[in-house]
């Protein structure tokens, strides 16, 4: 059905369900509800979309009105160098600030800028001439990728290391390492 071949599948349905009888109320219910399921996937999109910010930021860009292809990547640039000294500037702050207070920080600004972030990406598409609305999501990707840095980058593979006994470590960091990769290949796919 999802490739436009309706008729066929209610041909299928009505041969293994009501013996060829395509006007049969158990097929016409099958066929409807498969009808409303395709519908709905095709509405709905990837997880990954929500919080993938470098891979989908010429998608993002283009929904807030940046088009142009040097801008575009003078920004993707520009991002990355920005993340790479934060990351590393925290991780030099760790021991000074504590490994719980950043992740505190961490989370819970990225939970605020997220937020914002949609919001405003909401109200850029609902006036697309309004420019401000665009410069306020770029803002807030900035912002996102600083509270982001704060921990997650440098702790997210030093801490359970550091809270795990010498007995477990090598299991926690093989387990931790496990949901990493089957994440990381679920969100490839959906």
């Amino acid at each position: 059905m999802s490739r436009g071949r309706s008729d066929e599948a209610l041909a299928i349905l009505a041969k293994y369900h009501a013996n060829g009888n395509a006007e049969d109320p158990l097929v016409r219910f099958q066929f409807a509800e498969m009808k409303a399921s395709i519908a709905l996937g095709e509405q709905k999109g990837r997880w990954s979309d929500l919080v993938s910010t470098t891979y989908y930021l010429h998608n993002i860009l283009l929904n807030i009105g940046i088009d142009s292809p040097n801008y575009q990547n003078m920004l993707n640039g520009f991002i990355l160098m920005v993340n790479m000294f934060e990351a590393w500037f925290w991780a030099c702050m760790v021991d000074r600030f504590g490994r719980r207070p950043l992740f505190l920080i961490c989370s819970t600004g990225m939970v605020c800028t997220f937020a914002t972030w949609i919001a405003l990406t909401a109200k850029q598409l609902e006036n697309p001439k309004e420019k401000s609305w665009g410069k306020g999501v770029i803002a807030m990707i900035f912002f996102h990728n600083f509270f982001y840095n704060f921990a997650w980058p440098s702790l997210g593979v030093s801490y359970p290391l550091e809270i795990l006994s010498f007995k477990i470590r090598a299991n926690g960091l093989l387990m931790q390492n496990i949901s990493t990769y089957v994440c990381l290949a679920i969100s490839q796919y959906s």
